[in-house]
């Protein structure tokens, strides 16, 4: 709590009752637990900030993996969190006019008020590439969301923004507006399978050039240390 390091308090893992005084069972992580928590990725209170560092300076799109209480965390944040704006892509695990026009909106939305868009998939992972960013639906889901800079390009935009959503004829995409791609792992073990990493290849356009960030919350932390400490 000082700058010189030696001042700390203790929060209980359960309780999180916070005292000055040291408990009696108090134990340091060893380095390999350390190392344990740092594969763990991102923690979630630091995963905006993330966010926007791999899209302004990585200039890619993110794709968060998580465990399911970290995404739907996560998944509310960004709906109520005003410098967000929430596409549920769940809706999509079949393909229907009313959940591509909700999508729709949430693009629009997000572009004109410059905030950062989560595609939320869950554990669902529509088929992007081949049955949603297609001809048929380019005026409502287009490829190029998957691209970095890709609804820059005025014409996608036009194609998306309805008359009434325009502001003065045109189709505003204003300082602030990045995309991010958030999945659930398909495993209890805080991982994706290998199934399910060559999905993400086949499902989603542009993979390739996205950067990958898992993410973890408290829970996940007391998961993966009970089981490193029990030898699972």
């Amino acid at each position: 709590l000082n700058f010189k390091g030696d001042c700390y308090v203790y929060v209980h893992n359960y309780t999180r009752d916070i005292t000055a005084t040291r408990p009696e069972n108090f134990a340091e992580l060893t380095e390999e637990e350390k190392a344990l928590i740092k594969k763990l990725g991102v923690y979630i209170k630091e995963l905006p900030t993330e966010i926007e560092r791999i899209y302004t300076k990585e200039r890619a799109i993110p794709v968060i993996y998580g465990s399911q209480s970290s995404c739907e965390a996560m998944k509310t944040f960004f709906h109520y969190n005003k410098n967000s704006t929430l596409l549920d892509a769940s809706k999509l695990k079949r393909v229907n006019s009313g959940a591509l026009e909700d999508c729709r909106r949430a693009m629009v939305w997000s572009m004109k008020l410059g905030t950062t868009l989560c595609i939320y998939c869950g554990d669902v992972l529509p088929d992007f590439l081949e049955k949603i960013c297609i001809s048929k639906y380019k005026d409502t889901f287009p490829l190029s969301l998957f691209m970095y800079g890709g609804m820059e390009n005025d014409m996608v935009r036009e194609k998306i923004f309805r008359d009434d959503e325009k502001e003065a004829g045109q189709c505003p995409i204003r300082p602030g507006f990045m995309v991010c791609i958030m999945i659930m792992y398909d495993t209890m073990g805080l991982q994706m399978s290998s199934m399910r990493k060559e999905e993400l290849v086949g499902k989603i356009p542009e993979f390739g050039r996205m950067q990958e960030i898992r993410t973890y919350n408290d829970d996940d932390r007391i998961k993966a240390l009970a089981e490193m400490r029990s030898g699972k």
